[in-house]
């Protein structure tokens, strides 16, 4: 009796947490769905899409911009003259069923969401689209919208066949020319997935070749195991050699990106005006007065005026000396600094919901969160201020709330489950600490939420599962003991 007792109990609680989730996110989705209606006809006014429309007129590209989202604004300006609808609405478009198709693609992945009535896989679809990160860069002319929905494709793809689908498990030379075609997708929008992009195939292929190791030694596979390595290795040469065809090098002006500006970006970006007295000779000659002021009030400003006036003055392996040592100058004289503050961007980029309610009213260290926060705002911008803080505090309830239902998982599940469950958490972390180390070191007082649009996704994912999970689990045991 009182062990029956205590399993309603618990039933209870995980309904009543499980529901709290569910309700809180739907909430969201109402503030959400409203936004974009609102802002579906806006355009957002960020520097970058103002940019990439030069872009699309020459379609020349630097290190920072792929070629295929100019394309894709020309394709649409060419549709914006055959219909009266403006230009962008068409990115919108396509950006917001990419989305969407990227979120099934990934919720595949749960059971919970599979076997789950319709309404409930709407729900989880629409939970996705509808956080203000990813609401706001679906809305907007910017590459990042497609390029994170194409990488959770590969990551659905991924563990998809990876963690327990057994049909795709005999297909492996099929799912990895998936990953490599996603890959080299995501590389023509954005550059920076040349490295993050690949993530997904190299490790897959890596499981596969261990597993088919094993079958070779049984069966007498190596002609597959020679397949696949072969495979692999075609993309890991053509992806990079192809997406830097489409590149020029320093085409815009901008700094270009070595390891060298990388590491002056992290340690002494922003206290380059306070670091003067210790500039090399070269860095002073190169930047006037009116140069450094702009650089301190205007911190966005820095790559290109650097670009052009230390880059372009001195060339590309001389402005690698000037960054490489200014970087060594800014870590030994703040390396306590730099430290605190790259452990303020990790969490930061991490838990970028709750981070934008610091950030976006101009608190804690500079980034260009507020930025980001004015230009969703301009159009609703009370509207904007209660969906923004909604959902910070909402994502922060959430993710507690769902520890405390995992917390009350473990304690029901075998070791075999556990041990799954410790699988699917483990590629979890890889994929997101990749993407946050990736963007924390390319600078100090740059974090943008829009970069770690994939993490945001990856925390809804886990988020949808257990609350779902749960809810699934309560329906089936209400069922069984019905009977």
């Amino acid at each position: 009796m009182m062990r029956t007792d205590m399993r309603k109990a618990e039933e209870t609680a995980r309904s009543i947490l499980s529901g709290v989730v569910i309700l809180g996110i739907s909430i969201q989705i109402f503030l959400g769905l409203f936004w974009i209606l609102f802002h579906f006809s806006a355009y957002q006014e960020f520097g970058e899409s103002y940019f990439l429309q030069r872009v699309q007129e020459s379609l020349i590209c630097d290190e920072y911009v792929g070629i295929l989202y100019p394309l894709l604004m020309r394709l649409a300006t060419g549709l914006a003259s055959l219909l009266p609808i403006p230009w962008y609405c068409f990115l919108y478009a396509l950006q917001l069923m990419a989305a969407a198709g990227a979120a099934h693609c990934l919720l595949k992945t749960l059971k919970a969401y599979v076997s789950g009535p319709f309404l409930s896989r709407l729900w989880a679809v629409l939970a996705f689209l509808t956080f203000p990160g990813a609401a706001q860069c679906h809305l907007a002319v910017l590459p990042i919208s497609l390029t994170a929905s194409l990488f959770l494709i590969s990551l659905g793809i991924f563990w998809g066949g990876a963690l327990g689908d057994k049909a795709k498990e005999n297909r492996p030379l099929l799912t990895l020319a998936k990953l490599g075609v996603l890959w080299l997708l995501m590389a023509l929008l954005m550059p920076d997935y040349r490295i993050l992009g690949a993530l997904p195939l190299v490790l897959r292929a890596a499981r596969e070749l261990f597993q088919g190791r094993k079958r070779a030694e049984e069966k007498g596979e190596a002609s597959r195991i020679f397949r696949l390595a072969m495979l692999t290795a075609v993309f890991l040469g053509v992806v990079p050699l192809i997406s830097g065809m489409t590149i020029r090098e320093g085409a815009w002006g901008r700094m270009q990106k070595t390891p060298e500006a990388a590491a002056f970006r992290r340690f002494a970006w922003d206290d380059l005006g306070k670091l003067y007295s210790y500039w090399p000779q070269e860095l002073k000659d190169a930047l006037s007065q009116e140069d450094i002021r702009v650089i301190n009030q205007h911190p966005e400003q820095k790559t290109w005026i650097l670009g052009q006036n230390v880059d372009g003055r001195y060339g590309k392996e001389k402005a690698r000396e000037i960054y490489g040592a200014m970087a060594k100058v800014g870590y030994q004289i703040r390396w306590r600094h730099d430290l605190k503050e790259i452990g303020q961007d990790f969490l930061g980029y991490g838990f970028s919901p709750v981070a934008e309610l610091v950030l976006s009213s101009g608190k804690g260290q500079a980034t260009f969160a507020g930025m980001n926060y004015d230009v969703m705002r301009r159009r609703a911008p009370r509207f904007t201020s209660v969906f923004v803080r909604y959902a910070g505090w909402c994502f922060l309830g959430s993710i507690v709330l769902c520890g405390i239902l995992r917390m009350m998982e473990l304690a029901g599940e075998e070791k075999r489950e556990k041990r799954a469950s410790l699988l699917r958490g483990l590629t979890y972390l890889i994929f997101a600490i990749v993407i946050l180390l990736y963007y924390v070191f390319q600078g100090g007082g740059v974090m943008d939420a829009k970069n770690v649009l994939p993490v945001t996704s990856l925390w809804m994912l886990w988020c949808c599962k257990m609350a779902l999970g749960a809810r699934g689990a309560q329906k089936a045991e209400t069922e069984v003991g019905s009977h």
